[in-house]
């Protein structure tokens, strides 16, 4: 079971070829945060399982579709649904993690962003491009 509060998100991959019911699925969850999230924020997520599920779900299609439905939890009611304006997914190699998150905090200490409250999401989905390609990846 997950947390009391936070978010669950389900990741459900399907292909061109499988039939409707044949679908895979993995779900997240993920504390709230301690302040609240606006429209404009990003969220940088990265899980080991949810990261290998996608990567072995994905090697053997040529074409799938993922889809992403979250829902927040909380201490006084059931689900919640929560409304996303937009998502992505890039596979990180474990191997290339470490410089990953210490590409990340060189762009905190650089002032791409100094709070969740102040995250510019197009310098951050910018900074975060520019390290997938230079890891040729993107």
């Amino acid at each position: 079971a997950g947390p009391s509060e936070g978010f669950r998100l389900m990741f459900t991959i399907s292909g061109d070829d499988q039939e409707e019911d044949d679908v895979n699925e993995v779900r997240l969850y993920v504390d709230r945060p301690r302040k609240e999230i606006s429209w404009d924020h990003v969220i940088l997520i990265y899980d080991q399982r949810c990261s290998s599920f996608l990567n072995n779900r994905g090697q053997n299609r040529r074409m799938f579709n993922i889809k992403v439905s979250v829902v927040s939890l909380s201490m006084t009611s059931e689900y919640v649904a929560v409304e996303l304006k937009g998502f992505g997914v890039h596979p990180v190699n474990p191997l290339e993690y470490p410089s990953f998150i210490s590409f990340i905090k060189k762009m905190e200490q650089s002032g791409y962003y100094t709070t969740p409250a102040t995250v510019n999401p197009v310098s951050l989905w910018n900074g975060i491009r520019s390290w997938f390609g230079a890891h040729n990846w993107g």
